[in-house]
């Protein structure tokens, strides 16, 4: 089931961050899980969320939405993968 939230932290530098579901829950995601688009503080995303023994868990995630609060420093592109 996909949910729907936004990315409320993104450490570019290590590759992983948080997104809020509308629900108020917190989920761990890291890059490797980014299947489309940019993401960054503030992006809208779509993504099959989780558990596991240390929280919730986003995978395969959809960025889309604009860009949101950008650093470009701070923001990480991937391409869909076939």
């Amino acid at each position: 089931m996909y949910l729907h939230g936004k990315v409320t932290y993104y450490n570019s530098q290590k590759g992983f961050g948080f997104i809020r579901d509308f629900a108020k829950r917190d989920f761990y995601f890291h890059i490797s899980n980014v299947i489309q688009g940019a993401v960054c503080k503030g992006v809208t995303v779509e993504f099959e969320g989780g558990q596991n023994d240390h929280g919730y868990v986003a995978t395969k995630i959809f960025a889309y939405g604009g860009l949101g609060v950008v650093d470009q420093n701070h923001v990480a592109h991937t391409k869909m993968k076939v």
